[in-house]
């Protein structure tokens, strides 16, 4: 149970606004009257009211913007004068409490406020029960207010209704909004409300009422009931948010215009330089507005991008097994001197676009995660072969940099689709035909045909033949043991090439593989065995000189 509190003048309920200055700033955000200020008013910006009485009465000394006799009195200010109005602990102490509160909201603005902080009967002293006020005229109850409002005004909305009894809190408040003629009384305060509260400092001007505003959106749609507290000047946002920022409809509003003047303004910067840059033959361009990038594009595309010459350039790349980023990085950058005009640069996204297109014509191989992506034999068309290239080696960002290019006659071209064998034998090749097994069983494939050098061996073994008779011949001999070997040291991926000018297809078991390298580090032979995945096992054999450099 609450234990009863005991009033003394230098006790907590001296201080009685502090308790809730941040609970009712956003009601107060946009300026009014504090009245029964007291020593010091809930907001700075507030115009502050009191009579002095307490300094006579308990010597507490207090310096209030207008001082007045009776604060149910204010004919110095005229009616909708105020944008709200705070009173803590003062209703209490005038003898006609209903003819204040009559006044006060004569005062208050269609769409203002009246904040009432009040003491709870059932929380404090009544009136002579021990430790009590001695100058307390009245005990008030929430209801007692509200039903007040009911008979005395037709419209308003109570939207906060509080108890407040934790703590060294003992009061009630109440938010009423005067409405508009005719909007009849409504108690919003009642409706399900966000179970989760969430408040936001930052202090300063528009900029950061702008970043606040954000902020603040993103808790809301989290489920936070949000306040926000920027400067004196505030305003609530939607309904939804409550948000203390100045003026922040009309900031977003000038921030918006002024984003707009900037970029219509730099956009017809940009068009000036255009014209006065690009060849006076070329047509200039006459779109306008958020228009002017996309025209620009089209326009260099037409008239400054040369694709013969980009072909060239990415296929002398591809011949040194270079890496898109390593492409893209130095199209980015002037060219040397007397290396000709600068290829535009259109962004990595279009440029590697144009990169799959070259590689759809059978000019070039992309190496996508170590394995090479080119045309296949059964693409018909430029746009069968794009479509499956770039469902294979579609890329963005750090993984499209990754990228190696390559020519087809050196890693072995695309792929080449292989004809199902008939049941019951072997295809052969240079026949078309099939191998009966010995054991009278199903046959198994012979090696099928493989690329090189960017063209297709048919079934006759070379580029470009022709099936055979089809005719069912005898089983040939288990063939011999073959070996191949290249004549001179090369790079890995050329290297990988020898097999398809070896004529060796993909799927052909190797009986024995040797690799050999000179003139490296025993730590250079480490890293490369390193990389050798764990599911294949291998010997080692080196040579070196006995005492040589360590």
């Amino acid at each position: 149970m609450k234990e009863a509190m005991v009033w003394s003048p230098n006790g907590p309920q001296g201080f009685e606004s502090a308790k809730v200055r941040y609970e009712v700033l956003p009601y107060l955000a946009k300026g009014g009257l504090d009245i029964g200020c007291g020593p010091a008013k809930v907001w700075p910006h507030l115009i502050g009211i009191d009579s002095g009485k307490d300094t006579d009465l308990f010597g507490i000394a207090m310096r209030p913007d207008i001082v007045v006799k009776d604060a149910s009195s204010l004919g110095i200010f005229a009616d909708s004068s105020a944008d709200s109005i705070f009173s803590a602990h003062l209703l209490e102490h005038i003898a006609d409490w209903q003819t204040a509160l009559r006044e006060w909201w004569r005062l208050v603005k269609v769409g203002g406020y009246l904040v009432l902080y009040l003491p709870h009967a059932d929380l404090y002293p009544r009136i002579g029960q021990p430790g009590a006020n001695p100058d307390h005229k009245h005990d008030f109850e929430p209801d007692q207010i509200v039903d007040f409002f009911r008979l005395a005004f037709p419209d308003w909305a109570l939207v906060e209704n509080q108890t407040r009894g934790e703590g060294n809190e003992y009061s009630f408040l109440l938010v009423l909004r005067k409405s508009a003629q005719g909007a009849g009384q409504s108690e919003p305060w009642s409706a399900d409300r966000a179970a989760r509260r969430a408040a936001i400092v930052r202090v300063g001007g528009n900029g950061d009422a702008l970043w606040a505003a954000s902020v603040a959106a993103h808790l809301h749609g989290e489920g936070y009931e949000v306040t926000a507290y920027v400067a004196a000047n505030g305003e609530e946002l939607d309904g939804r948010v409550r948000a203390v920022l100045s003026g922040l409809g009309r900031c977003l509003e000038d921030a918006r215009r002024r984003l707009r003047e900037k970029v219509e303004r730099r956009l017809a910067e940009l068009r000036e330089t255009l014209e006065l840059s690009i060849d006076p033959e070329i047509e200039k361009i006459t779109e306008q507005g958020g228009d002017i990038p996309t025209a620009v594009e089209a326009k260099i595309l037409s008239d400054l991008f040369d694709q013969t010459e980009f072909k060239q350039f990415v296929l002398k790349r591809a011949k040194d097994s270079d890496f898109v980023g390593s492409m893209m990085d130095d199209l980015t950058e002037p060219p040397p001197p007397n290396a000709g005009e600068a290829i535009p640069f259109l962004g990595e996204t279009k440029i590697y676009e144009f990169v799959l297109d070259i590689a759809a014509s059978g000019d070039l191989v992309l190496n996508v995660s170590g394995t090479w992506i080119g045309r296949r034999s059964e693409d018909a068309t430029d746009d069968d072969a794009l479509r499956y290239i770039r469902g294979k080696a579609f890329r963005t960002g750090q993984e499209m940099r990754q990228i190696q290019l390559g020519l087809p006659g050196a890693v072995g071209g695309g792929t080449v689709t292989v004809p199902n064998p008939p049941p019951g034998g072997t295809t052969q090749p240079g026949t078309g035909g099939t191998i009966p097994p010995a054991d009278g069983g199903t046959g198994t494939p012979y090696p099928p045909g493989t690329s090189g050098g960017g063209g297709t061996i048919g079934e006759t073994g070379e580029p470009g033949g022709t099936a055979g008779t089809g005719g069912i011949i005898p089983p040939e001999p288990i063939p011999a043991i073959k070996t191949n070997k290249s004549e001179d040291p090369a790079t890995g991926i050329n290297l990988s090439g020898c097999f398809e000018t070896w004529g060796v297809p993909t799927s052909q078991a190797i009986e024995t593989a040797r690799i050999e390298f000179s003139g490296l580090t025993a730590q250079q032979i480490k890293q490369i065995l390193q990389r050798i995945p764990s599911t294949f096992k291998a010997t080692l054999e080196i040579a070196y000189k006995d005492g040589g450099e360590q």
